[in-house]
């Protein structure tokens, strides 16, 4: 089987895109009781292509110890996942990855897990983007 020159020439997402910085979202801290923003945890998703461990690379610390949960069986081609303890520079360099699509503040005690794509799809409509 003869392999697709094009293919062979690819580089991996963050060494092709322009500089940019991932947008926050739902981080305004007006949530109706009991909500409230947890300090230092986040949903981080990546562009399709963007691998795990070339997020690391480029964040410039291995993600792993931070990673809580991982919901990218939610979102097929796709990474996302939570964590938590990450300060203000980690979050910096986070959304300074060009393979960073966006990154939303996470909520306590909890949030509601949207359960079908359509809910997915829904849910990202209706919350935006921040910058």
């Amino acid at each position: 089987m003869a392999t697709d020159p094009q293919i062979l020439e690819q580089q991996p997402i963050f060494e092709t895109m322009g500089s940019r910085k991932a947008p926050l979202r739902v981080c305004d801290d007006q949530l109706e009781e009991p909500f409230r923003l947890k300090q230092g945890a986040f949903a981080v998703f990546l562009f399709p292509g963007h691998s795990f461990e070339d997020h690391s690379r480029v964040v410039g610390t291995d993600m792993t110890p931070y990673v809580q949960y991982d919901f990218s069986e939610h979102f097929p081609g796709q990474i996302v996942y939570s964590c938590e303890d990450v300060g203000d520079d980690l979050l910096e360099a986070i959304r300074n990855d060009p393979g960073v699509e966006w990154v939303d503040c996470n909520v306590e005690p909890g949030a509601i897990v949207p359960e079908t794509e359509e809910e997915w799809a829904t849910s990202n409509k209706i919350l935006g983007a921040r910058n």
